[in-house]
């Protein structure tokens, strides 16, 4: 540094249009180190790290919709997406590629509100790869195609699990209420009469039951597949 100062002295250079003389022979290096915040400051300002915490908040977004209530997913994504946001902001982040970034985002969401079986999130996709490339002309700040891969991948197929589940849960039978007897089995308690009247015992209860037509007598003790309710009554057919 000393010699580097030695060199420059005598150096004439313009500032605010005036040529100013450097006189630099002799003069003390001073380091001054970044404060934390600054050094994280500066971490997040790397086109990737910035283009991670857009991915990062977005699928904790999508978990907090799917999975409503934690709100620690919710809370770590919005704090990761504006993080991403602050950084392109500092990097001076084209427009129209942040713009497409934000749709790709928006799509996905949308995707986790209303399932379209990947279309939305195909779209979101696509804009979001597009808008990484887009979003730094300088050389040496463009995002690499790894990242902007990996992270559209990691978005993607985490939508798509995620919607997955929920849309098997939806589709799985219920198992409470009335819809849940039906085709389960229960046990003969008393025998049934001539007018096919008789009890079961069937999920820890005692439920009133009635033969189904054409359905043989049961004995005390038999299985018999419950077809229907009526209000309090079961209704079974021997097994």
């Amino acid at each position: 540094m000393a010699d580097l100062a030695e060199q420059m002295d005598g150096f004439v250079v313009t500032v605010q249009g005036e040529e100013v003389t450097l006189q630099t022979a002799g003069a003390l290096a001073q380091r001054l180190d970044l404060s934390p915040l600054q050094e994280f400051l500066n971490f997040i300002t790397n086109p990737s790290v910035a283009t991670i915490l857009l991915t990062l908040g977005s699928v904790g977004l999508i978990a907090e919709i799917y999975n409503p209530g934690t709100f620690i997913p919710g809370t770590i994504g919005l704090i990761s997406l504006l993080l991403g946001l602050y950084a392109l902001g500092q990097l001076d982040a084209n427009f129209a590629g942040l713009a497409l970034v934000l749709l790709g985002i928006l799509l996905f969401i949308a995707e986790a509100f209303t399932p379209t079986f990947g279309a939305l999130a195909l779209g979101g996709a696509a804009s979001f790869i597009f808008g990484s490339a887009l979003l730094f002309d300088a050389p040496g700040l463009a995002v690499p195609w790894v990242t902007i891969l990996s992270m559209t991948a990691l978005m993607g197929g985490f939508t798509l699990f995620a919607g997955g589940k929920a849309l098997a849960a939806q589709r799985r039978p219920p198992i409470t209420g009335r819809e849940a007897l039906i085709g389960s089995t229960a046990t003969v308690r008393t025998l049934f009469d001539e007018q096919g009247r008789g009890s079961v015992h069937t999920a820890g209860e005692m439920w009133n039951a009635t033969l189904a037509d054409g359905s043989p007598l049961p004995a005390v003790g038999d299985r018999v597949t419950i077809e229907g309710r009526q209000g309090y009554t079961l209704v079974v057919r021997k097994a």
